[in-house]
């Protein structure tokens, strides 16, 4: 009877599914604070979806960001991915984010759509230090150091103009259903990637100032300047505008090469 017994429980032992549960805990960084969005001991695989807000008025470009603490509580960056939007939507517009974290593998894969338009949607798979997550972060860090400065509406606007087709392009890079990278929407986020920077530069932003203000003073007040005055005024803003051009070019060259 014992033989028998045990022969049962290791029976039933071989037809019993093992269960796999989640190692750690995950969030997506927030304007407030990190929100939890996956838990640690949930049943793999986990399927999970949660809604979030924009935060101010006309924003076109949704960035997230995915940590998970290590076993000594730092947060490892998980991945990011970015939304586009070609049209302005008020603050508080609803966005449905949907997670998956694959029971075989471990990746986290995301989509992102408007609540109210499923059709303006972005996904993909985290890729872990692929080419799309470099086009990210190198975007995020020229954001970041663009919000330093007091942009007026115009050059807001053209930021977003220019940051938009590198988020677009990068969202593509990583085929979803082989993992395979496309070499030509890499060449092309990183191509788009590169105008912004030049166009958002430090530099360029402020002798693009310094001519804008010397226009300015020409036409409100050329009747007091002397004329040759404002032929030399304007001599030096054209010659820095073709500096400005010039840099421009000789940067997408390089690239080129």
């Amino acid at each position: 009877m014992y033989a028998v017994a045990e022969g049962a429980a290791i029976v039933a032992a071989g037809m019993t599914d093992k269960v796999t549960t989640v190692s750690r805990d995950y969030f997506i960084k927030l304007v407030d604070g990190n929100h939890q969005v996956i838990s640690r001991g949930d049943i793999l695989p986990v399927t999970t979806s949660h809604t979030f807000k924009t935060v101010v008025d006309g924003q076109r470009l949704v960035n997230f960001q995915f940590f998970s603490p290590d076993e000594s509580n730092i947060y490892e960056n998980i991945g990011e991915m970015w939304l586009g939007l070609e049209e302005k939507y008020p603050a508080g517009t609803e966005i449905q984010v949907y997670l998956e974290l694959d029971e075989k593998n471990s990746d986290l894969a995301m989509t992102a759509h408007l609540k109210n338009d499923p059709s303006v949607k972005v996904s993909c798979t985290f890729s872990r230090g692929r080419s799309d997550e470099k086009i990210y972060q190198e975007l995020e860090e020229a954001i970041a150091r663009l919000n330093e400065q007091n942009l007026t509406s115009v050059g807001v606007e053209e930021a977003l103009s220019l940051a938009l087709p590198v988020v677009q392009l990068a969202n593509q890079i990583i085929e979803p259903r082989t993992g395979e990278e496309r070499k030509d929407l890499r060449d092309r986020a990183a191509k788009n990637l590169e105008k912004f920077q030049v166009s958002m530069s430090n530099e360029r932003l402020e002798a693009e100032s310094l001519i804008q203000e010397c226009d300015q003073i020409t036409e409100l007040c050329g009747f007091l300047i002397p004329e040759p005055q404002q032929l030399r005024l304007q001599n030096h803003t054209n010659e820095l505008q073709e500096a400005i051009d010039a840099i421009a070019l000789l940067k997408f060259y390089v690239r080129l090469k």
